[in-house]
């Protein structure tokens, strides 16, 4: 179930928009994350990219569509139904360019990571480093 949405992710006109079909529905977070890893059949790597495109995804709002709740009514359907079109038919950003922003800000953050613990303290200049003399 997961190779169809990492192979939709490297086509550059592909967009999705997600659709909320049930009432328990969660947005996906880093907990689900660490549920979804045990049962996955990706490895580490492809499994680090489909929660990036699953992140991706999410960040486009999604349609909420509950036909079997029992206060929808035919009027409300339709409506949930014509947004649905209307968001099709809009000009969606490909998933593809979403992806590539999300690990483009993830290496960033990594890189400012890196940065912080590498950063020097403010005397280290002042320390030879071959021999610990004061310079």
């Amino acid at each position: 179930g997961e190779c169809w949405l990492l192979q939709t992710s490297q086509l550059p006109t592909c967009g999705l928009i997600p659709v909320i079909a049930e009432d328990n529905f969660l947005v996906p977070s880093p907990t689900l994350y660490e549920e979804l890893r045990p049962t996955s059949l990706l490895d580490q790597q492809e499994f680090q990219r489909y929660c990036i495109v699953i992140k991706a995804l999410f960040q486009e709002i999604a349609v909420v569509f509950v036909p079997q709740n029992y206060s929808s009514t035919h009027e409300d359907l339709l409506l949930r139904a014509n947004q649905a079109a209307a968001k099709l038919q809009a000009t969606l950003t490909p998933l593809a360019e979403k992806v590539k922003a999300i690990e483009a800000r993830n290496g960033e953050e990594r890189i400012a990571e890196i940065d912080k613990e590498v950063d020097p303290k403010e005397d280290d200049w002042k320390e030879d480093p071959l021999w610990g003399e004061s310079l």
